[in-house]
């Protein structure tokens, strides 16, 4: 499964996205790890965004602490727009566009357990079946 990963607070995703390439995804980032710098990896110098260069099955937005939205976190509303599953993981705040756009909620220790059961229910399989 190719998983793009976008945090709140920057360091967040990191550990989380290293567990999901352990698993064997394929995971990217919005923002390479310590460069925070921009809201959008789409604006650096190296003008690519994650989510136009191949197909993401799903983004996580890792949102550790909860709390208001950030720009960090830019990648899970271009989920949205173009369409592509969104799963937080983390509180999310209510009146955010993450409220009304997320696929699915849950704990960021239960991250590996949600894109197991999203990789089934597009092969076919019940969520329940991948546990």
């Amino acid at each position: 499964m190719r998983i793009l990963v976008t945090e709140k607070t920057p360091g967040d995703a990191h550990t989380l996205g290293a567990i999901l390439a352990t698993e064997g995804h394929d995971v990217d980032f919005c923002h390479p790890p310590g460069d925070a710098s921009w809201p959008c990896a789409g604006l650096t110098a190296r003008n690519r965004c994650p989510l136009l260069a191949s197909k993401v099955d799903v983004v996580v937005d890792v949102r550790i602490d909860g709390g208001a939205f950030t720009t960090q976190e830019m990648g899970a509303i271009c989920a949205m727009h173009h369409g592509t599953p969104l799963l937080v993981a983390g509180p999310v705040p209510p009146g955010s566009p993450l409220a009304d756009g997320a696929l699915f909620a849950c704990r960021p220790d239960s991250v590996t357990a949600a894109c197991a059961g999203m990789a089934s229910a597009s092969d076919g399989r019940s969520p329940a079946d991948a546990r």
